[in-house]
């Protein structure tokens, strides 16, 4: 079991971490989440020791050092790996220095990502790089798996497909602790989500948890949707009343029309003061003027 106890971290008098308490036990596969910032990479490095900090990390009820340093491993977008060696010698190396190094997951991951074996380190692409880092995290035995944003910046295939064959590989007693902020990609990998922000541990769920929450989480969604679309058809419904209501207004009608001393009616542009505002009524009729006729309450003069 690995015991996070209490651990502080600070940079420059600001608290990265503050008071973390986390218990991981064999065989879990934990989703690490929390915003840019929140404190993901300084925890896992604290578990690694590179870097100094507050409070206790105990692995099998002993500090973390040069004895069972070998039961963690650590892939980081950072890369730790020998940029002018190729992955055989990185083999090699790693076969030398670990005893439960896994030869056969090892060839299986390169086969599986299609990477080259005797291609040094630095020709490779970022994201080829990214998944030779997750490769040897995994190929070197630990018991304790800890990837910080393994994938960033991998394509979204690449890493779904890879999520997958990773929940196949792993055995019973290894432990992945797998920091992202993808959480849709990775929710129905991960057997627990830890949640982080600034500095401290605000939220620890189980997966049937996160589903339970994910679930009420989605249905109030829906109700905040369906309020809003009530609320916009309402307002639509309104708007419509008041373009009807002023289309069909009450207006004014002529009862009779000047005409000449032949009967035929007289063209004007005409200005009628009837409304409850001065409205033009410009018929595009030449102007005449001499004349008036009865309009209901008003008059028409031209």
């Amino acid at each position: 079991m690995l015991e996070i106890k209490e651990v502080s971290k600070s940079y420059g008098g600001k608290n990265a971490l503050e008071g973390v308490s986390l218990t991981l036990p064999r065989g879990e596969i934990v989703g690490l989440f929390g915003e840019n910032g929140a404190g993901k990479t300084t925890l896992m490095k604290c578990v690694l020791g590179l870097l100094r900090y507050k409070g206790e990390i105990m692995l099998a009820g002993e500090p973390v050092g040069r004895k069972n340093l070998a039961r963690l491993s650590f892939a980081t977008g950072e890369h730790s790996f020998f940029p002018a060696l190729s992955a055989s010698e990185h083999r090699d190396f790693y076969a030398m220095h670990f005893p439960a190094f896994r030869e056969k997951r090892f060839r299986g991951l390169m086969e599986f990502f299609g990477l080259p074996m005797n291609k040094a380190l630095r020709g490779f692409s970022t994201g080829q790089k990214n998944q030779f880092e997750v490769i040897m995290a995994l190929a070197q035995g630990a018991d304790y798996i800890l990837m910080d944003e393994p994938f960033a910046g991998n394509d979204v295939f690449n890493r779904e497909d890879f999520y997958k064959v990773l929940s196949g590989i792993l055995e019973p007693q290894e432990t992945v602790l797998l920091s992202t902020h993808l959480l849709e990609e990775v929710e129905q990998f991960i057997g627990r989500a830890v949640l982080i922000s600034r500095g401290r541990i605000v939220g620890d769920a189980s997966a049937e948890e996160l589903e339970y929450l994910r679930d009420s989480y989605e249905k109030k969604q829906i109700r905040n949707i369906g309020v809003k679309i009530a609320i916009g058809l309402a307002v639509i419904a309104i708007l419509i009343g008041c373009y009807f209501a002023f289309l069909y207004r009450p207006q004014e009608k002529f009862t009779s029309w000047p005409v000449d001393k032949t009967g035929e009616p007289l063209t004007a542009a005409v200005q009628f003061k009837g409304f409850p505002w001065d409205k033009d009524l410009d018929l595009k009729y030449p102007a005449v003027s001499g004349a008036t006729v009865e309009a209901g309450e008003g008059q028409l003069t031209v």
